[in-house]
Parts: structure tokens; C-alpha cells; sequence
């Protein structure tokens, strides 16, 4: 419970318990915490607390007794109400605060801006529509390298991506980790966003600072459209990651049929080895009781007689696991049938 101190003059405590008791939040106890909290202060604290709730008529109401705009909030994060407003998706309160002055391009502690924000928080590009208005900048990057069009790719944003670069947004832009947006929607599974960055010209032969393509994430996610519409685009369908795996490899181990079936009709080389130890995707099936994928990738022309550098063969690998039916079906490739 507050306790007021009589250091606070009644019109602070006006604005005070009009904010904290239409937002139902009880906690904005400044005058207990700061016995000698300015007016100034509690609006600029209310501001905030409106923002984060929603409250276009509170925002406007501590606007209007004195709060600044760009004040920040004390959590880590150091936001102002725009980023705050963004984060929570409350466009008409974006708007509002845009009309009222606030900096479109004001930054948090790790130096995201409302844009980026917004794009990371929902598919909603009229509040991208709004910022970009008010002067945001669309290729701003974040202390680690994150720009407004990766925060939306990685989500699988669309509506967002495509407002973006029709505001000349850089497709080929990098984070620190080498990622481009590409990289991160063919993660996220999002055909439409990658449609439309490849479009863009986005490279899809790029590779992240560990090595993986973008290709590669697909697949590891079994977004199987995604794998086909990279593979149309150029990707390299054999582009093996820093481990050694190949796009293949990478299907046969999620046990993904769609996936390898698109890598083997864009000309996968079905016994491609794995660096470093000489594993084929054959290898993998059996070993992991895959006996459709074993089926497909025999069909294929998978090499039964292939053997790893530690000399193990797929029949050996099913053996090991108990996979009698897989055993079975390799003996009888292996005398050609």
C-alpha cells in the first residue's frame, strides 16, 4: 500500500491516483519510493506506465501535465513510451505519440528502434507505415546487428517484410552472426517472405559465420516449399555446412521424406559423404530406422557397399540398431535386387 508523504503537492497526487487506478496498476507508489518526486517525474512515470498499457487518453493525459516525451523507463531495457507503444502493438497510441513529437528513431539499451520493434513484436505494417512516415530509419541496425527486415523475416512477418523493401529495406543487410534476413525466414519456414526477399535480390548461397545456408536451415526446419522455392532461386542443393552435412544428409537425419525427395529431384548427390567421417544419408536411414527414406535413397542409387572411415557399411549401422527389415532390404540391394 502507498504511503504519501506530505513532501508531495496535491496536484502530483491528483495525477497520480487518476493514472493508477484507471490503469488498475498499483504500481506506481513514487511518492513513497522518492519523497521528493517532482511533478515532472510521476508524469513521466505514468506516461509510461499508459504506453505500455495501451492508454492513448492517460499518454495524452500526462503529455498534457507535463511529462516528456522521450523520458525512459528504469527497466533494462530503457525504453521511451514509442518503443514501448510498438512493443505492444498499440498502433493508434503509435500515432498518437508520432503526431505529439516523439523521436521515430529513438533507440532501447540494445539500441533497437521503434521499426525494429514493431517488426519483431506483429504482422501489423501500419505501425511500420506510421514510423517510416515520421522519418524511421528503415535500415538502422541494432547493436547486434539486427535490422527492422530481419526482426520481421525471423518471424515470419510477411505483410511487414514486404512493407519494408518496398521502402528500399537491404535484402543482403548482415547481422552479427553473418545472418541475413533470407537466412532467417527460410528458418522461420516463411515461403512468402522468401519469395519476396529473393525477389529482392537476396543471395541464397549466403552463408552465416558457422557455415549454414539458408538452405541448409530450411531443411533442418522441413520446410520443404522453402527448400524448392532456394533451390529454384540457385541454392546450391550439395552447399555442405561447416560440420560436413549436406542439405541430404541434413533431410535424412529430421527423417523428412518431402524435403528429400525436393533435394533428390534438384540433383542431390545421393552418396555425397559427410566430411570429417565418411557418413553417407544412406548411412543415417538405417541407422535411424528410416525405412522409407532407405527405400528412397536406394532408388536413388544410394551405394550399399559404401563404407565410413571408421569402416562402417548402412547394413552394419541397421544391424546395430535391431532394424531387421532394413537388414533385410539392404542384403537383397546388395545382390541386386
Amino acid at each position: 500500500m502507498c504511503v504519501w508523504c506530505p513532501s508531495t503537492d496535491r496536484g502530483s497526487m491528483r495525477l497520480l491516483l487518476r493514472l493508477s487506478l484507471l490503469l488498475l496498476l498499483p504500481l506506481l507508489c513514487v511518492a513513497q519510493t522518492v519523497p521528493q518526486t517532482s511533478q515532472a517525474h510521476i508524469a513521466d512515470q505514468a506516461l509510461l506506465m499508459a504506453a505500455q498499457a495501451g492508454r492513448a487518453d492517460l499518454v495524452a493525459f500526462a503529455l498534457d501535465n507535463g511529462a516528456d516525451i522521450e523520458a525512459r523507463g528504469q527497466r533494462p531495457q530503457r525504453s521511451t513510451a514509442l518503443l514501448l507503444a510498438a512493443e505492444g502493438g498499440h498502433q493508434p497510441l503509435v500515432r498518437l505519440l508520432l503526431e505529439r513529437g516523439a523521436n521515430a528513431n529513438a533507440i532501447n539499451s540494445d539500441a533497437y528502434t521503434p521499426l525494429m520493434v514493431a517488426a519483431d513484436a506483429r504482422d501489423d505494417p501500419r505501425m511500420g507505415v506510421e514510423l517510416i512516415g515520421a522519418g524511421a530509419k528503415v535500415n538502422a541496425a541494432a547493436g547486434d546487428g539486427t535490422t527492422a527486415l530481419m526482426a520481421a523475416a525471423g518471424r515470419g512477418h510477411e505483410n511487414f517484410v514486404d512493407l519494408l523493401l518496398l521502402n528500399k529495406a537491404d535484402a543482403n543487410a548482415l547481422d552479427g552472426d553473418g545472418r541475413d534476413a533470407l537466412w532467417l525466414a527460410a528458418e522461420d519456414g516463411s515461403l512468402e517472405s522468401v519469395h519476396a526477399l529473393l525477389n529482392a535480390g537476396a543471395d541464397p548461397n549466403r552463408r552465416s559465420a558457422k557455415g549454414e545456408t539458408s538452405l541448409a536451415r530450411a531443411v533442418i526446419g522441413a520446410h520443404a516449399g522453402v527448400a524448392t522455392r532456394l533451390l529454384a532461386a540457385g541454392a546450391d542443393v550439395n552447399a555442405a555446412a561447416a560440420n560436413g552435412q549436406t542439405p541430404l544428409i541434413i533431410a535424412v537425419r529430421t527423417g523428412n521424406a518431402a524435403t528429400v525427395q525436393v533435394l533428390l529431384a534438384a540433383g542431390a548427390e545421393v552418396n555425397r559423404v559427410e566430411l570429417g567421417n565418411g557418413n553417407t544419408a544412406l548411412m543415417y536411414a538405417a541407422n535411424s530406422g528410416f525405412a522409407d527414406l532407405v527405400e528412397t535413397l536406394l532408388t536413388s542409387g544410394a551405394d550399399v557397399a559404401a563404407s565410413a572411415n571408421d569402416g562402417w557399411t548402412a547394413l552394419e549401422a541397421a544391424q546395430m540398431v535391431g532394424e531387421t527389415a532394413i537388414v533385410e532390404r539392404l542384403r537383397a540391394a546388395a545382390r541386386g535386387g
